[in-house]
């Protein structure tokens, strides 16, 4: 069964707003459809995404084919685009004509308000017959390493978000992150799969627009990842007075004490449910989330599986920890998980390799009530003169007193760069009262931003590649 198979059911009910236009999920699937079809059944079709009506009705439209959407983001440039034709040569991109033109597209084979499918010249090739969608691994095509995902993913992880949310068909959800990232694409997954409303927005929070469009559309939810949150605060969130949200849900990465107490107080006082969730592209988005009423005493929690899934941790051997408080491996099983990763067009044959079992790769420790904390990554840990250093608990250090940090290196020579701030001295003083770092096994390099990718996310590799210098 193809992804969004059953939207006709929804008829009438509205599917979309967009610039103060309402569509309904007849026109949706119409629209969707007629666009889709000047594609394959089976074809793969490189998708520049933006948070628009068109976009998602090609979306829609392009799963009910059967084609498979390779997602992109709406900044994707012409080297990037150039890589994935390249690299893994879809028949066709779908693009707003602007795009394309800049691109050098040539002619639209369907048009659908300014956007349109349009030919590459490869031939379509062969795919697996569980690949419905590829997403890439960090919100960018820098890597150009994708992850492959079956319609029973997407379909599946729709299912439990709307389950343990309570998503339901009178919801309305703006949207507030790319497409072309799996959380901001779970989203608009779940309420549409639900027959539930899309504010399509491409505007920032710091716009009067944005907040205009949630008012006006009676918007009863959002979601984002910490680097929303903390421009939330900013714009003075506890003041705002936002009568038809009902909930607003949160991950893509730790969100802060701070601002865990600051959203959780000032979702209280407002009536408003505010969920804190963990999720990785491999398993579609979600993994597990803390209910709303245990966030006070659960605050640095990722929570419990997501309905119908396991979560357990494993030591380096493989076995599994069943007592609490011991650190180890977070491993979640689900029929959420992908089926693996590509890197190049072969892969896209591959079956289901993971076979619904998906290691983290997070370090975590289990409670006595059976939440989940995530205390570093397998791959962030540094030995610095035979002290295993965990960059995720140094970070958090220096964050709860006032530093914006990363932490990066190698073994022996961690690197901790500071945002918008040249006190070394302090940050030097601070681990040496609270830690045992070798003061010579770190170095401190003031910047003026950390590099994020698209989600929102610190880019690491970006950090160790244009800033080791430092």
């Amino acid at each position: 069964m193809a992804v969004f198979e059953h939207l006709d059911t929804f008829k009438e009910a509205t599917a979309i707003v967009d610039g103060g236009h309402t569509r309904s999920y007849s026109q949706l699937v119409t629209d969707g459809d007629t666009l889709a079809n000047a594609a394959e059944a089976r074809g793969l079709v490189a998708f520049i995404a933006s948070n628009s009506y068109a976009a998602i009705a090609a979306y829609v439209g392009l799963l009910r084919l059967g084609a498979v959407p390779l997602m992109l983001p709406s900044a994707t440039n012409a080297a990037d685009l150039s890589a994935i034709l390249e690299q893994y040569e879809p028949a066709h991109v779908f693009a707003s004509q602007e795009t394309a033109e800049a691109f050098d597209l040539g002619e639209p084979l369907s048009l659908l308000e300014g956007y349109g499918l349009y030919g590459t010249g490869h031939q379509s090739h062969a795919l697996n017959d569980e690949l419905a969608l590829l997403l890439t691994t960090s919100g960018s095509t820098g890597s150009k390493s994708l992850v492959r995902l079956s319609a029973t993913n997407i379909t599946s992880n729709a299912a439990q978000i709307i389950k343990y949310l309570g998503v339901c068909a009178a919801d309305r959800a703006i949207t507030t992150m790319p497409m072309s990232y799996s959380y901001g694409l779970s989203i608009i997954n779940c309420h549409l799969l639900k027959g539930a409303t899309i504010v399509a927005s491409e505007e920032s929070l710091v716009s009067q627009k944005f907040w205009n469009t949630l008012k006006e559309q009676r918007v009863t939810t959002f979601g984002g990842v910490p680097f929303i949150y903390e421009m939330l605060k900013k714009l003075r969130f506890h003041k705002m007075d936002l009568p038809s949200l009902s909930y607003i849900t949160q991950a893509g990465g730790k969100l802060g004490s701070d601002l865990v107490d600051y959203f959780r107080e000032s979702c209280a006082d407002k009536g408003i449910k505010f969920i804190i969730m963990y999720g990785q592209t491999e398993a579609t988005a979600r993994i597990s989330y803390v209910p709303a009423d245990m966030l006070e005493e659960k605050s640095s929690s990722v929570g419990i599986s997501v309905p119908g899934g396991k979560l357990w941790l494993e030591d380096e051997t493989g076995t599994r920890l069943d007592a609490p408080n011991m650190p180890g491996e977070l491993v979640f099983k689900g029929a959420n998980v992908s089926l693996g990763y590509a890197t190049c067009k072969a892969d896209l044959k591959k079956g289901n390799e993971n076979n619904g079992v998906l290691r983290t790769g997070d370090i975590a420790e289990q409670d006595t009530d059976g939440y989940f904390r995530i205390i570093g990554r397998k791959k962030r840990f540094l030995k610095l003169y035979g002290n295993r250093i965990n960059l995720v608990e140094v970070e958090s250090l220096l964050e709860k007193a006032g530093y914006k940090t990363a932490c990066g290196g190698e073994d022996d020579k961690m690197r901790i760069y500071l945002e918008g701030s040249d006190d070394i001295a302090g940050v030097r003083e601070l681990l040496k009262i609270k830690t045992n770092i070798p003061p010579k096994g770190y170095t401190v390099v003031p910047i003026d931003k950390i590099p994020r990718s698209d989600n929102g996310k610190i880019s690491y590799h970006l950090l160790n590649m244009d800033f080791a210098a430092g």
